[in-house]
Parts: C-alpha cells; sequence; structure tokens
C-alpha cells in the first residue's frame, strides 16, 4: 500500500514535511503541508516560473478543508467529527515499535485518504459503503465551495480483494465549472486482488504483451504520479525512474553551459536541484547501482 507519509517519520523528517518540488513559482510565498502526523510551513527560497503562487495557496487551503471534511463520519451524517490524533479508518502503521494512524495527506492540489477496517468485523459490503462515503464527503465540499472537481483525475485502489467479490461501480456527483453545477461522474478503480492464501497478487508483464492485457491489469502496471512520484498500483517504479535518470542527464548537459544573467544561473539551479529532490529516499527507492547510472556517460 502506498504510504508516502510513511518515509517522513521513519527517515525523521520532523517538521520539514515533503514539497512537491515542481509546482509553480513560490519563490518568497509561504505555504503550508497539512498531514496527520504534523503541520508544516515552508517558506520557499525559490522555485521555478510556473504558474501563480498566490492560487496555489488558495487550492491549499482547500486541500486543508478537504482533511477537516474527511474527519466526518462518511456513513452517518449525524455523527461525530474525529481530531485528526484519532482519525476514523486509518492505516495502522506499525515499525520499529512506533505505532502511528495514517488516513490522509494533501497538499495543494492533491489529496489522498487511506481506509483500513479490520476483515473480522467488517463485511466487504459494509467496507465499500464506507469508501464510497468518503467519495461523497469529497463530492460534498466540492458543492459547498464551489470547487471544482474533475472526476477524470480521481482513482480508487482496492487491495487484498478476493476474486469472488462483486465490487461496485463508485460514483460521485461533484461541482462542475463547465457545467456551472453538480455533474455525476464514475470513479476509476483498480483491484489487486489476493489468491486463496491470502497472498497479494502481483504481475511481471512483457513490454510486448501491455497492449493486449486485460483492462484491470493494465490499470494496477500502469503509472501515475502523485506528488511528483511515479509509481503503479504494486508500488513499483521502473519506468518512472528511467525517465527520471533521462531527464537527469538533460539536465545536467543544460546547467553545463554558461548563463548569461544571474536569473538565468537561478533557474538552471533550480532545475537540477528540482531533479535531485525526485531521487530522493522519501521520494522515490533508489539502488546504488541505479544512483551510478546518474554519472555514466
Amino acid at each position: 500500500m502506498e504510504i508516502q507519509i510513511a518515509p517522513l517519520l521513519l527517515a525523521g523528517a520532523g517538521i520539514q514535511g515533503f514539497t512537491e518540488w515542481q509546482i509553480a513559482n513560490m519563490m518568497n510565498h509561504t505555504n503550508k503541508l497539512v498531514t496527520d502526523i504534523f503541520v508544516a510551513v515552508m517558506d520557499y527560497k525559490c522555485g521555478l516560473p510556473q504558474g501563480n503562487g498566490f492560487l496555489v495557496k488558495i487550492a491549499n487551503l482547500n486541500a486543508m478543508l478537504l482533511l477537516m471534511w474527511w474527519n466526518m463520519d462518511p456513513i452517518n451524517p449525524l455523527g461525530t467529527i474525529v481530531p485528526f490524533s484519532s482519525p476514523r479508518h486509518s492505516f495502522p502503521l506499525l515499525a520499529g515499535g512506533i505505532f502511528q494512524p495514517v488516513s490522509s495527506l494533501a497538499y495543494v492540489d492533491d489529496a489522498k485518504r487511506y481506509i483500513a477496517v479490520h476483515k473480522q468485523t467488517h463485511s466487504y459490503e459494509q467496507f465499500f459503503n464506507i469508501v464510497h462515503g468518503y467519495c461523497d464527503l469529497l463530492a460534498d465540499l466540492s458543492l459547498v465551495i464551489m470547487m471544482r472537481r474533475n472526476v477524470k483525475k480521481c482513482t480508487i485502489c482496492l487491495y487484498n480483494i478476493p476474486h469472488n467479490v462483486t465490487v461496485p461501480e463508485f460514483t460521485s456527483t461533484a461541482w462542475s465549472f463547465e457545467a456551472q453545477g453538480p455533474v455525476k461522474g464514475i470513479i476509476d478503480t483498480i483491484i489487486m486482488y489476493r489468491d486463496d492464501d491470502e497472498n497479494l497478487i502481483c504481475y511481471q508483464v512483457d513490454k510486448s504483451l501491455i497492449e493486449n492485457i486485460p483492462r484491470n491489469i493494465g490499470n494496477i502496471l500502469q503509472d501515475r504520479k502523485y506528488l511528483g512520484v511515479p509509481t503503479n498500483a504494486q508500488m513499483e517504479s521502473t519506468t518512472g525512474k528511467l525517465k527520471l535518470i533521462n531527464k537527469m542527464h538533460q539536465r545536467i548537459a543544460i546547467i553545463s553551459k554558461n548563463a548569461n544573467t544571474i536569473q538565468e544561473t537561478r533557474i538552471l539551479h533550480n532545475m537540477l536541484v528540482c531533479r535531485v529532490a525526485t531521487f530522493s529516499p522519501i521520494c522515490i527507492s533508489m539502488m546504488r547501482k541505479e544512483c551510478e547510472l546518474l554519472t555514466s556517460p
């Protein structure tokens, strides 16, 4: 299961947090990273000229509202609102004797909700209802503050599902700027099944066969970016690593040339820093041999 905030805690990142390096021109701006574990205030000393920093702050405010909204009861509208210290249906992260319930992460326009329940106490139908409930909470917030939500960019990943369980269709009704009102859409669902021995089923498919495999397997193997990190549902990042290595070589070649102005020097420096940051162990795992590819001709 993808827990990108887990390495933050285990690596001792403290309040530094994780930044999406290539977001917008945040130079001399301040922004927040909100998680279940901490709230980090980040002062950007540099940034690439991409977009508008003020709009990023507004989007990050929406993300913070979403995390608060997700603390409501997904089943009972009259239920209690829980604090961040004890979230509902959180994933029980246990490492090195440290227990930490992890439920959500939001930064600017990226947000995730992690949902875990005990199969001894919940049926699969109850679990699916809970998942749909959190989708509805996201949609309700969209309608309340008229925040556009593109359902095509939303994805549900289900893990440890037996083959004999029927997975329902997940839908969501949210605000649409184009329609100037509520629009209902179907949320893409990726299912990672398990076998009769409780083993998670993973796939290794040759590239020449990718176009002929079943749709669900193709969805599992397809790379998706979250907070700048390209991985698939199996938490593999082979394709993403190759792309990053190629881009790193390109940027090293670019910055090796002399800059004409101080501003150009800063931009070239930021280009390399952004790419190096993506190789951080917090972002994507790299073996030593893979790192050596960065310095090879």
